[in-house]
Parts: structure tokens; C-alpha cells; sequence
């Protein structure tokens, strides 16, 4: 432990200078027009299905459906989903282009 610095584990926020530090800190969504704030949410559904792992429903539904072994499975799942996730990312920013051209 650092001389003369308390640290406190009681209420999780460490010391009063990290507080002061990260008060005045604001959501970076904060200053979006309503029509960025839903291509930002866009933006982030597609990259939250990019590399789609063995956890979802959908993996062993295909599996299961096409009889296929879990390495097959899993090749052409991820191949699916990257492909949507990218192809989900390039819409929204062309959507956000034209967009901004009208704005």
C-alpha cells in the first residue's frame, strides 16, 4: 500500500479525487439527434451477432436440422454471422451517409 493514500473498499468507488475525475463525464450518446441515437443502436446489434458462439439457440437448431457435426456447424455459423454482421455495419453507415447528406 501507497504512504498516506487510504484506499476504501466500502463503498466501491475508491477515493474522492477518482470521483472527482469521472463526474463530469457524459454517455457518448448524450449529444445524438433521435435519428444517430437508432443508427448508433443499429450499429451496435450488428456488432454484438459477429462470431455468434456455441451458446445461442439458433447454433443447435441448425445442427440438428441440416444433421450436421458441431465443427461443420460451427464453420458455417460463424461464416453466417460475420457475413450479417458486416453487411448489418455497412447499411448503417451507408443509411448514417445519406443521412448526414440531408441534414
Amino acid at each position: 500500500m501507497a504512504r498516506g493514500r487510504a484506499y476504501s473498499f466500502g463503498n466501491g468507488l475508491g477515493d474522492s479525487d477518482d470521483r472527482d475525475r469521472f463526474r463530469h463525464r457524459r454517455p457518448p450518446a448524450t449529444n445524438l439527434s433521435p435519428v444517430q441515437l437508432s443508427l448508433f443502436v443499429l450499429a451496435i446489434g450488428a456488432g454484438s451477432i459477429f462470431l455468434s458462439h456455441v451458446n445461442d439457440a439458433g447454433f443447435w437448431l441448425v445442427k440438428e436440422y441440416f444433421g450436421m457435426t458441431v465443427g461443420q456447424t460451427f464453420k458455417t455459423w460463424s461464416l453466417m454471422e460475420t457475413v450479417l454482421s458486416v453487411s448489418g455495419l455497412i447499411a448503417v453507415l451507408a443509411v448514417s451517409l445519406l443521412v448526414s447528406l440531408v441534414m
